[in-house]
Order: structure tokens, then sequence, then C-alpha cells
């Protein structure tokens, strides 16, 4: 899914575009909305997340199965039975103050 509030990914073509042309490199960053838990993904204690400690700031637990599907990669979460990291829920009022 792409943020237009941030340009299309032609804006961000022709940005790179322009940068490389004047010989500056272009550097993306991207931050995971996932939080770290010593556990299994499917029996996670969110009353031990520091500052989200409840489900509620998450997405429905759902293990990502198909990386070709931008939904099921933004909105499930990675990790397997030893460590998870559940999607943090951005969607939220909370998230956009």
């Amino acid at each position: 899914m792409w943020n237009l509030i941030h340009g299309s990914p032609d804006d961000l073509r022709a940005l790179s575009t322009g940068i490389h042309d004047r010989g500056i490199y272009l550097m993306v960053d991207a931050v995971a909305n996932r939080m770290g838990y010593a556990g299994p993904s499917h029996h996670v204690d969110y009353s031990r997340v520091v500052q989200f400690n409840s489900n509620s700031y998450f997405h429905s637990y759902c293990p990502i199965t198909n990386y070709d599907d931008q939904a099921n990669v933004e909105n499930c979460c990675l990790g397997d039975d030893t460590l998870s990291l559940p999607d943090v829920d951005t969607s939220r009022g909370i998230f956009n103050s």
C-alpha cells in the first residue's frame, strides 16, 4: 500500500533520478510497525508490551503466509513459536496525532 501523502511511486522515482544525476546517494528508511515478544505469536501477553499493553493496539493475530500479498504482509505477524513480532494497527487514531 502506498501513502500518497508522501507522493506517488513515480514521484519517488523522479526524486531518485534527480538525486543520482547530481551524484548524491538516496537512502530510504523503513519503520517496521512490529513489537517483539519472547513467545509464540498466537499467545502474546500484551500486558508485557511497554506503552501498547493491550491487544487492541494490534491487528488480530494472523501469520504472514504470502509475501506476494501486500495486505497479508502489512496486517499479519512475523515470527514463530519462539519469538513473535505482532503488527501494530497504525490505522487507529492515536497513532496519527
